[in-house]
C-alpha cells in the first residue's frame, strides 16, 4: 500500500492525536536540551564581570567588555519564549489535547526568564565596564598630558636658563673684547698719560690763611695713591703756588683720623694702634695695619713728616667680581662721610679719555677700570682735606679715603717727591 493511501485510510482525529503527541515529544526534547544548556557554564552570570564598585581611577578596572555572553543568553531566552509562544497559540486555537502542553509552557517560560535576566545583567556589566575603562583611559591620558606638560615646562625653563647663560657669556665676551681694545689704546698712551697726570694732579694745602699754597699730592696707579683732585681746587679754586709757611715745632691739631691727631709722633700713633707695623708706601716709610673700616676690609697707613702725622690713607681691599660692586662701595662710603661731614665740596667724575664710554653711563665701571675715568669727592674741613676716590687699579677699581693735614701734608709730599728724585 502506498504512503498516500495509508494516510487517507487514517481518520483525521487520529492524525491530530499523533500530531499532538509528536509536538509534545518535541517540546519535551527541547526542554531537556535547553535545561542541559542552562546548567552548563557560559551565561552572563558566569562569563561577565562588572567594574568594582569603589575602584581607584589610577588602575585599569578588571571587568568584562565582551557582549557575546549576554547575546547568547538573549538568544536562548528568545528560543524558549518563542517555543512557549507557539504552544500557547496552539492552545488558544483549540487544538485537541492542548491541555497536555501547559506544564511544558510553564517550564519553558521558567527557563527563559533566568536567561533573560542574565542577558540584562550581562549587557549592564559590559556597558558599565566600557564606561569604567573609558574613565580610566581619560584619567590616564590626563595624567600623561600633565606629565608631558611638566616635562615641557621644565625643558623650557632649562632652555631659558641655557639661553640666559649663553647671552650673559656673549655679553661678557663683547665687554672683554671692548676692554681689550680699550686697554690696547690705553697702553699706547700710558707713559705720556702718567707723566701728564703727575704734572697736573697736584694738591695745594692752605697753611693758616687763604693765601697759603701747599705743594702737590701725587696719584700713583697703586693702592698707595690718595687722589686725582687738588686740595687747592677744593678750597680756593686757584692754581697752587710755591709759597711756603713755617710750621710750629710743637704743632698738634684737634683734627685727624679717629684718635690720631695731626702732629702726633710715630710713637704716639703706635700706642693708639699697637698692630701697626713699619711699611714702605710710595718710597715713604709709614705705619700700616690691616683691619676693617665701616664694614670693609682695609689697609690703613699713617704718613709722617719730621715725626709728625701728616696723612692717613685707607685703601679698601675687598675683592669683587664686577666693577659695579666697587662703585657701590664708593657710593656707600660717600653716603656715610656725607652724614658725618656734610655734603662734599666737590663730587664729580673726571674723564681722562672721552673716546669710548663718556656717553654710556652703564659702562662707567668699565671706564674706571680701564683708567678712562675716575670718581672724586672732596670735603674741606677746618684743618683737613678729606678725599674719597675710585680709579684704576690692577684689573680692578681702587677705592680709597685720604685724610690730609692742611698744615703738614706739603712737607710730606715734598719728601715723597724728593725720594722719587733720589731713586733716579
Amino acid at each position: 500500500m502506498k504512503f498516500g493511501e495509508l494516510a487517507q485510510s487514517v481518520p483525521p482525529s487520529r492524525l491530530m492525536t499523533l500530531h499532538n503527541n509528536g509536538l509534545t515529544s518535541r517540546l519535551g526534547a527541547a526542554v531537556c536540551a535547553l535545561l542541559l544548556a542552562a546548567t552548563t557554564p557560559g551565561c552572563s552570570l558566569v562569563k561577565t564581570r562588572g567594574p568594582p564598585p569603589h575602584r581607584p581611577l589610577t588602575h585599569d578596572p578588571a571587568c568584562t567588555t565582551a557582549r557575546w555572553p549576554a547575546i547568547t543568553d538573549t538568544v536562548i531566552a528568545g528560543v524558549f519564549t518563542a517555543t512557549a509562544g507557539t504552544a500557547i497559540a496552539m492552545n488558544v486555537s483549540g487544538a485537541p489535547n492542548a491541555q497536555s502542553d501547559t506544564s511544558g509552557i510553564i517550564g519553558m517560560l521558567a527557563i527563559a526568564a533566568p536567561f533573560a535576566v542574565s542577558s540584562i545583567i550581562g549587557f549592564t556589566r559590559a556597558n558599565n565596564c566600557k564606561k569604567a575603562k573609558a574613565d580610566w583611559t581619560t584619567f590616564k591620558n590626563n595624567q600623561e598630558h600633565e606629565t608631558y606638560a611638566r616635562a615641557e615646562a621644565a625643558r623650557k625653563e632649562a632652555l631659558a636658563k641655557t639661553e640666559a647663560i649663553a647671552e650673559a657669556t656673549r655679553r661678557a665676551e663683547q665687554e672683554r673684547l671692548a676692554a681689550d681694545l680699550a686697554r690696547r689704546k690705553a697702553n699706547e698712551e700710558a707713559e705720556a698719560q702718567q707723566k701728564k697726570e703727575q704734572d697736573a694732579d697736584h694738591t695745594t694745602v692752605a697753611a693758616g690763611d687763604s693765601s697759603a699754597q701747599p705743594t702737590t699730592l701725587g696719584t700713583d696707579r697703586t693702592a698707595n695713591a690718595a687722589t686725582t683732585t687738588t686740595a687747592n681746587e677744593a678750597t680756593t679754586g686757584r692754581a697752587p703756588s710755591a709759597q711756603v709757611t713755617a710750621i710750629p715745632r710743637d704743632y698738634q691739631s684737634s683734627e685727624g683720623y679717629q684718635k690720631a691727631l695731626w702732629g702726633m709722633s710715630r710713637a704716639e700713633v703706635k700706642r693708639l694702634y699697637p698692630t701697626a707695623e713699619e711699611v714702605v708706601v710710595d718710597k715713604m716709610p709709614m705705619l700700616g695695619f690691616q683691619g676693617t673700616t665701616a664694614g670693609h676690609k682695609t689697609l690703613t697707613a699713617f704718613g709722617f713728616t719730621n715725626d709728625k702725622l701728616a696723612i692717613v690713607i685707607i685703601v679698601l681691599t675687598d675683592t669683587h667680581t664686577s666693577a659695579a660692586q666697587y662703585l657701590s662701595d664708593f657710593s656707600k662710603l660717600k653716603t656715610l662721610l656725607t652724614k658725618k661731614y656734610g655734603s662734599p665740596k666737590k663730587d664729580e667724575v673726571t674723564w681722562r679719555d672721552r673716546s669710548l664710554f663718556v656717553d654710556s653711563p652703564d659702562h662707567l665701571g668699565t671706564a674706571v677700570t680701564l683708567g678712562h675715568a675716575a670718581l672724586n669727592a672732596i670735603w674741606d674741613i677746618p684743618e683737613s682735606i678729606l678725599l674719597l676716590t675710585a680709579d684704576q687699579g690692577d684689573l680692578r677699581i681702587n677705592v680709597r679715603i685720604a685724610y690730609m693735614s692742611k698744615v703738614l701734608f706739603r712737607d710730606f709730599d715734598a719728601a715723597r717727591e724728593q725720594a722719587k728724585i733720589d731713586d733716579l
